[in-house]
């Protein structure tokens, strides 16, 4: 019911989280906890109850120390909670603050990676610490350091271990790119990450369809991170070593996309010009027409996810680019040629407005 906006304001209203800051503070039943947190994780996800929830400074304090719970059902709710804090324009600042003043939270995130082995845990960290460095780039800083970078390494190899997705890994290794210092600092881990990156491109090639578009930002920030990394000045040619199999599933992935992309292209009605960019146009929608076991299927996508395809298949084929510097056996330079072919030359698409 707190997922409702009006009953979120009716409970904020009536004084609800002051409440629940005393229960928090006084249960001593883990799911009594969980449900609490919960309930607080429902009403944050509305603008202006969240900015009241973060401004209760004991409860805010609260929440932040029981980042350090072991009780994981509730420290995925207290994920929630402060997820909801940083990624809200009007509560962020807040919450910064409040790290500030609680060192301990920073130091939890960084334990959570060294030592969880739940990958619901890990991945509930990797999303939080993600949304934190890209609305502060501060924290780049402080997560580019030797300690907190291997901390997050080790959630890697752990994610890899228990055979999940490395997506959000991937993700907050790219954004901490953006703080150059960090480069050097990951080029230092590149046996780890080198076996991380094989291992993601090996897991594309082996899935039977295109990477779910949820997926692509994601697909994209692995792609990225490793073109950035082979493209500095930080590690050797021979540091650099790429097995057969994850250029064939880089091939694989790019036609796929080139193949969409053409798709799409063939068969809408009306004129975008790439070129030329409109601002604030509506919301538009691509059509996709494909034939499966002798059916034919129709399906839709925004200019925006058009683009995203559009962007990725860009950067597989910088990657192919960057990889002939370093590969030198035939067969794996026809390889990346097929992969560079896979280019789809920028051109008028039709769009279909429904």
């Amino acid at each position: 019911m707190s997922a409702n906006k009006e009953v979120a304001e009716f409970l904020n209203a009536s004084s609800v989280p002051n409440i629940f800051f005393d229960i928090i503070v006084e249960t001593k039943s883990p799911r009594l906890l969980e449900i609490v947190v919960g309930i607080l994780g429902n009403m944050s996800s509305f603008d202006s109850i969240c900015k009241s929830l973060s401004e209760n400074k004991n409860l805010l304090n609260y929440i932040i120390i029981l980042t350090g719970t072991s009780d994981t059902p509730t420290l995925l709710q207290v994920f929630r909670v402060i997820l909801c804090g940083v990624s809200n324009k009007r509560s962020q600042n807040i919450w910064f603050n409040a790290f500030e003043k609680n060192p301990c939270f920073m130091e939890n995130i960084k334990f959570i990676f060294e030592n969880s082995l739940k990958n619901a845990v890990i991945k509930g960290a990797f999303q939080l610490l993600h949304s934190i460095l890209n609305e502060n780039i501060k924290y780049c800083e402080m997560w580019g350091q030797p300690s907190y970078l291997q901390a997050i390494i080790d959630a890697g190899k752990q994610s890899l271990k228990l055979q999940e997705s490395l997506d959000n890994f991937f993700c907050v290794l790219n954004t901490l790119c953006i703080h150059p210092p960090n480069i050097e600092e990951l080029a230092k881990n590149w046996s780890n990450l080198q076996f991380l990156f094989e291992a993601s491109f090996l897991s594309l090639g082996e899935e039977e369809t295109l990477p779910h578009r949820t997926r692509v930002a994601a697909v994209f920030s692995c792609f990225d991170t490793y073109d950035t990394l082979l493209t500095s000045d930080y590690l050797k040619h021979e540091q650099v070593v790429i097995e057969i199999d994850c250029l064939k599933a880089m091939c694989r992935v790019a036609c796929s996309i080139n193949a969409l992309i053409s798709n799409i292209r063939k068969h809408n009605l009306e004129v975008l010009d790439l070129e030329n960019p409109r601002e604030n146009i509506p919301r538009n929608f691509l059509r996709r027409i494909e034939e499966r076991d002798g059916t034919q299927y129709v399906t839709m996508m925004t200019e925006k996810e058009f683009d995203s395809w559009t962007i990725l298949l860009e950067t597989i084929i910088a990657t192919a680019r960057i990889l002939t510097s370093f590969v030198e056996k035939r067969e794996k330079l026809e390889i990346l040629e097929e992969i560079m072919n896979s280019e789809v030359v920028k051109e008028n698409v039709g769009i279909l407005i429904i």
